[in-house]
Parts: structure tokens; C-alpha cells; sequence
């Protein structure tokens, strides 16, 4: 679920030291155009400028939310932002959330079946190299899984 409030639902307030905050915030944000992670945390991420709620798809031009997935959900049809975009992703990379998972056995198939495989991290792991990727004009795709 996307929304255009920046800001995950919940208490928000700057100045309220009770208000729970994103595990990380990213600044640096890559050339125009491009989509970067730019925060994530309390089971979510934040994509350029746009809050999403659960899992998500990232690629350098845009983010697809996957919502409240569970891993072996992650399936072809999931998937075919990735092999559907006019410049598909040579990379992709998988967050299993707050710990390294395996990549789910769909999501290898479905991979496989295109000659990819994905590099297995956590989340916040994959959401960094994802930017660095991205802002070297690699070609990668990234499943965040919120932690």
C-alpha cells in the first residue's frame, strides 16, 4: 500500500521522543529520475518520496508494492516488473526482512527460468546496495521483505 505522505502512518512527531523511528534514513539521493530507497523500518519502506506498507520491488525507474507477502509468495507473476521494464534488471537482489533468508524456492525458479539468480541479504543490507547499484547505472532489481 503506497501513500504519498513521506512519513510512516503512526506517531510521527519530530519532536516526540516516543515517536518510533525508521531504522534508517537515507539522504543522498541519486540523479533525477531515478529511484532510490530512501528510508526503511517499521514494516515498511520509503521509495523516493513515497511511503510503502510491506514488500516492495525496486528497480531504478520505479518501486511495485507487494504488501504483506509472505516469502515463498514471491512468484513469477511477482516478479515480472522486473523482466517486463524496458531495461530489464541484470541483478537482483533479495532482503529477507531482518535476517538473511534463503532465496524462496518460486523466486529462484522464476529467476532461473531467465538465467538470474539473487543475491541473498537482509533488507536494510539490499536497500544499500540497491543505491550504490543504482547510482552506478547498473541494471538491478531489488525484493525487500520490511523488517
Amino acid at each position: 500500500m503506497a501513500s504519498d505522505d513521506p512519513v510512516p502512518p503512526g506517531p510521527q512527531g519530530d519532536n516526540d521522543p516516543a515517536a518510533p523511528r525508521l531504522a534508517m534514513e537515507m539522504k543522498e539521493q541519486a540523479r533525477p529520475g531515478l529511484v532510490t530507497v530512501a528510508g526503511y523500518g517499521r514494516g515498511g519502506f520509503r521509495v523516493g518520496q513515497t511511503w510503502y506498507a510491506g514488500a516492495v520491488l525496486v528497480l531504478p525507474g520505479r518501486c511495485v508494492a507487494l504488501g504483506a507477502v509472505a516469502p515463498a509468495e514471491i512468484d513469477a507473476a511477482r516478479l515480472a516488473p522486473l523482466w517486463d521494464a524496458s531495461d530489464p534488471a541484470d541483478i537482483v537482489l533479495f532482503g529477507g526482512g531482518a535476517s538473511l533468508l534463503p532465496v524462496p524456492a518460486a523466486m529462484r525458479a522464476a529467476l532461473a527460468a531467465r538465467g538470474l539468480s539473487a543475491d541473498p541479504m537482509d533488507s536494510g543490507a539490499a536497500a544499500r546496495t540497491f543505491n550504490v547499484l543504482v547510482a552506478e547505472d547498473r541494471r538491478v532489481g531489488a525484493v525487500l521483505l520490511p523488517l
